[in-house]
């Protein structure tokens, strides 16, 4: 297989791009996925829970996320990164696992993430967040997905 060093730093930068935004979510500075998302972005996490169009409204869930669920010490990593890029427009696609404590109790999350993301003014930016979790749950229950999920009213 051939590719050229275009698709290659295209590759790096959306890699980066993904990265960062794992590391605002952890920080709790919803102003860096200003830096992160395009303006006319959409974002979903679990079809059917939240639904964000437009960067405004990301932001805005987001920081409820990070500052009024009671979520700390937030740790997400990030696996299986796979980016094809086709000109102006990507699809990045990932695995996640999230360790977070919340109300004195450790729990951990995982699931993946379908991006898009788009070429425009010269850099890459996201334009379609879809998240699919599956979890979290308490480690005193495990993680290994046999026993009842949390639904996303039982996060906080």
């Amino acid at each position: 297989m051939t590719v050229d060093l275009e698709t290659l730093a295209a590759k790096l930068e959306i890699s980066e791009l993904e990265t960062r935004y794992e590391w605002a979510v952890d920080e709790g500075t919803p102003d860096k996925l200003a830096d992160i998302f395009a303006e006319d972005a959409h974002m979903t996490l679990n079809p059917g829970d939240i639904d964000c169009q437009g960067r405004a409204a990301i932001l805005e869930w987001f920081n409820g996320y990070m500052n009024d669920w009671g979520w700390n010490n937030r740790r997400h990593y990030l696996t299986n990164i796979q980016v094809t890029v086709d000109g102006d427009q990507a699809r990045c696609r990932a695995y996640y696992l999230l360790t977070y404590e919340v109300h004195g109790k450790s729990r951990i999350g995982w699931g993946n993430y379908e991006d898009r993301c788009r070429l425009r003014d010269g850099r890459w930016w996201i334009t379609e967040k879809h998240i699919t979790s599956a979890g979290p749950v308490s480690l005193d229950k495990g993680w290994a997905g046999l026993e009842p999920l949390l639904s996303p009213s039982d996060w906080k």
